[in-house]
């Protein structure tokens, strides 16, 4: 069983729907890619939840471990996500790592209303 498969054994979103359009090897390919692109990394998550109005809960914790680890391995890391997730990362994070890109949700969401 790849690494791969072993990721996607537990899928209860769908997401393993995506595996036929990723290289087979994603995973190394993925790493590679890190390894030979130099030692900025910048990792975007985070998404406003309307209804609930809060941001999501799982990708920002998976971010903050991805982050961890690579900057534990030499890589200098930022992450992007909008106002609602920033303040998720502030105590693990130094401020100039985290980077707030400003969307106007509730007009995106006013707009998609209105369609």
């Amino acid at each position: 069983m790849s690494i791969e498969d072993i990721i996607l054994q537990n899928d209860n979103r769908g997401v393993s729907q995506l595996r036929k359009h990723l290289p087979e090897n994603f995973c190394m390919e993925t790493a590679q890619k890190l390894l030979n692109n130099g030692p900025k990394v910048i990792i975007g998550t985070g998404f406003y939840i309307y209804s609930l109005d809060a941001p999501e809960t799982d990708g920002p914790v998976g971010v903050a471990f991805l982050a961890k680890a690579l900057q534990t391995l030499g890589f200098d890391i930022s992450i992007v996500s909008d106002k609602y997730g920033c303040f998720l990362f502030e105590e693990l994070f130094d401020g100039n790592q985290i980077i707030n890109f400003l969307l106007p949700i509730r007009k995106i969401v006013t707009c998609l209303q209105q369609m």
